[in-house]
């Protein structure tokens, strides 16, 4: 060959493979699936899978340009479909793969649970990796059902090749048989007791049991095995893998929410897979599970989804999609609602996570939370290590900042500091929008990777739609509450609403995720016990809620629970008041002017490390007033975050961070007539406060009839310009006038 074609041969061979080195090296792939074709060209369709937002969606769930998903299947039977992103990465530096989904169903499908056990969707998803080296066209999925269009099986009648050359497998199992049938199979190995293979209803049971796990199966092989390789079942309520009701339409964020990170790299002599998952929208990740593997990947990978049904459906749906390669650190801002009203409570989180299995010291985070004034303000900030590791430090922060400038953070192995920011939306920009941006500083960390050193991983910035504060009220289509003599139980993520009065006997229970609005004026009357196991419990003003027995708030809640009293609004009880601490969040109380909380009884709160009621005002003290002992569960409790909040105890109170010289506090044994009680309070009376803050419609008639014809009056008298002859025209004005504070509404005028 002529040496000077060689030379160039060569250096164009080192070109090419400088850049696909450079290319595997920066990886990135970054695809949402909302639009009505995908960002990238080299995404591969397989069977039913197809775009909400694209014309190849027939079914009745369309979604416009901008706001879709990848739909791998609809909630019919022996459904999958999947995607391949045509584009390979080398494996040698691992990778992390970041996505959002749902699974949901509108019909039962043909799940035939054991005796007595509900039914279930299914059968679930995968996210893999494949050889690298294989087209997208030339990729089979795996089998329908329990494979998830990853596994397969050899053997038998119902023989199923699974993926073409597939590596790696994560399930998102909601029926329970990825994890339990298969090469390493739960029941494979647990099948057998007194040396027989458990059959029948106590395998359907056994199988039943693995229902919402999370498992991991490993290489094909020509056996086409894929074996188990770890998994992890979710037991606790909440944890659900897909939604477990029928529904008429894909559940909300704020009604079913999951985002998933798994993360590959390695780890001694083979691989370590880690994954963790979001259940609330800008929240933090929890760790799911764990699992080594041994089997050496491929020298180039490419990544994909698969679903599948069998007897049991679902729609499954995937978006959000986020590949990368893991190295050096990643700073996160996140926000827990996209669109908020003025007056409405907003979340930030806040995540510095380590993508190596270094321990990094002298990360400097910065996160001007100033900037967001006088717009958003500040309740707490709360620092933790998401893996509760010691050498997770925020060395500078305490809870008493409300702000996020030049903290020092240290991260252990795989770990992530997470900063959680409460606060209000307290006026509206001018611009509509609240922008956030939180930046970190890895010069002591002397990277050098082109990964490690990449801009978008040192800061993120969020956005939020700011909108006028919403009239209290029942929002469109909320269930109107009736009354009734039974007692009654509020479903769990419904809307209620009280119009005028309603009266319930035997007592009302309030389920988690749960909206009760009362209306102005309206008037909630609860003979029995109040129990609110979460959910958000609305009052507008002169609204009330009585209670002839008495409350418990937070009682057996996972979440958040709120108690918001409007301006002259009021809650009152004949017997007490128990506020209990929900799995996670804050069980509080909220009030406006001049609003009234009455305890005839006792009162006691278990929270310790943050006030439980909250002043929600700007002009008019609020009132706490119990008449029986009050007390925290530490010493360290507190019981308002405001001294405009008038306290009355009537008995004795302790542990509530009070004593003779607060402001705004009776002391204790107050009398019924003490400086503090709201104006008009009348302590002979309880369980009523419908007396205070009346509103009164008064009605004038106006109008003169005088009897007799005009002939018996002076034409000058006032009498004879009054005097009605027949044939005349009398005129009457009636006056309805509404001298309280709240609209009324006027049925009959007679």
């Amino acid at each position: 060959m002529n040496r000077k074609l060689l030379i160039k041969v060569l250096m164009l061979l080192v070109l090419f493979l400088g850049m696909g080195s450079s290319t595997y090296a920066q990886f990135k792939v970054e695809e949402d699936f909302k639009g009505s074709t995908t960002k990238r060209q080299n995404v591969v369709f397989k069977g039913k899978a197809y775009l909400t937002a694209s014309e190849k969606n027939t079914s009745e769930f369309k979604d416009i340009d901008g706001d879709g998903w990848l739909r791998l299947t609809e909630d019919g039977g022996s459904q999958h479909g999947g995607v391949i992103i045509d584009e390979a990465f080398a494996s040698n530096k691992g990778v992390v793969l970041d996505f959002e989904y749902k699974t949901w169903r509108t019909v039962p499908g043909d799940d035939k649970p054991p005796h007595g056990w509900a039914s279930r969707g299914g059968d679930g998803f995968t996210v893999f990796l494949i050889n690298g080296a294989i087209l997208g066209d030339n990729v089979t999925l795996g089998g329908t059902g329990h494979h998830l269009g990853y596994g397969g099986d050899n053997s038998g009648q119902y023989a199923t090749p699974s993926i073409t050359s597939g590596y790696l497998g994560l399930g998102l199992d909601e029926y329970g048989n990825y994890i339990f049938s298969g090469t390493n199979g739960y029941y494979s190995t647990n099948g057998i007791k007194n040396g027989q293979w458990i059959t029948g209803d106590a395998m359907e049971e056994m199988r039943y049991t693995l229902k919402n796990s999370v498992g991991l199966r490993g290489m094909s092989n020509p056996n086409n095995n894929t074996p188990l390789i770890g998994f992890t079942t979710l037991k606790k309520k909440g944890y659900e893998v897909g939604y477990p009701s029928i529904l008429t339409d894909r559940p909300s964020d704020a009604v079913f929410y999951r985002r998933v990170q798994m993360e590959l790299y390695k780890y001694g002599n083979g691989y370590r897979v880690e994954v963790r998952w979001m259940r609330e929208k800008g929240g933090a990740f929890e760790h799911l599970f764990t699992s080594d593997y041994t089997e050496a990947p491929f020298e180039t990978l490419k990544i994909g989804f698969a679903a599948s049904t069998g007897s049991a459906v679902n729609y499954h749906e995937i978006r959000g999609l986020s590949v990368f390669v893991p190295e050096g650190v990643k700073v996160e801002k996140r926000v827990n609602k996209e669109t908020v009203a003025v007056g409405d409570d907003l979340e930030y989180t806040v995540e510095v996570r380590n993508l190596s299995q270094s321990v990094y010291k002298g990360i400097v985070l910065n996160d001007i939370l100033d900037n967001l004034k006088p717009y958003f303000e500040i309740e707490s900030i709360t620092f933790k290590s998401e893996l509760g590791l010691a050498e997770t430090k925020a060395t500078n922060f305490t809870t008493s900042l409300k702000n996020l400038k030049d903290i020092n953070i240290n991260l252990g192995s795989r770990d992530a500091a997470v900063f959680t920011i409460k606060g209000k939306v307290k006026q509206l920009p001018t611009s509509g929008k609240l922008n956030n941006t939180a930046t970190i500083n890895v010069d002591a960390l002397n990277f050098t990777s082109a990964e490690a050193k990449d801009p978008s991983r040192l800061t993120s910035s969020v956005e939020t739609m700011i909108t006028p504060e919403i009239p209290c009220g029942c929002p469109v289509g909320a269930i109107e509450l009736k009354s009734s003599s039974t007692a009654q139980l509020l479903n769990a993520g419904s809307i209620y609403c009280v119009n005028g009065f309603v009266s319930i006997k035997g007592g009302l229970t309030i389920k988690e995720g749960v909206k009760l609005y009362i209306q102005s004026g309206a008037k909630l009357y609860v003979d029995g016990p109040f129990v609110q196991e979460g959910g958000v419990v609305s009052i507008c003003p002169y609204g009330g809620i009585e209670v002839k027995g008495s409350a418990d708030i937070g009682k057996n809640a996972k979440k958040e629970t709120k108690f918001i009293l409007k301006d002259y609004s009021y809650f009152t009880m004949t017997g007490s008041l128990t506020q209990y601490e929900p799995v996670s969040g804050q069980t509080n109380f909220e009030l406006g002017n001049s609003s009234i909380i009455e305890i005839c009884g006792t009162y006691k709160q278990d929270a310790k490390d943050y006030p439980v009621l909250k002043y929600n005002g700007d002009y008019k003290n609020a009132y706490f007033i119990v008449k029986g002992d009050a007390q925290g569960i530490d010493n360290n409790s507190k019981l308002r975050n405001s001294d405009n909040i008038n306290v009355v105890a009537m008995w004795t109170m302790s542990k509530l961070g009070l004593d003779k010289n607060s402001a705004n506090y009776s002391g204790e044994k107050a009398d019924g007539n003490n400086k503090y009680l709201p104006k008009g309070y009348d302590n002979s009376k309880c369980g009523d406060l419908s007396y205070i803050n009346k509103s009164e419609v008064k009605f004038k008639k106006e109008g003169k009839y005088v009897q007799g014809d005009r002939s018996m009056y002076n034409e000058n008298s006032q009498e004879y310009k009054e005097a009605s002859m027949i044939g005349d025209m009398i005129n009457y004005t009636f006056t309805v006038k509404n001298t309280g504070g709240y609209p009324n509404e006027i049925r009959t005028i007679s």
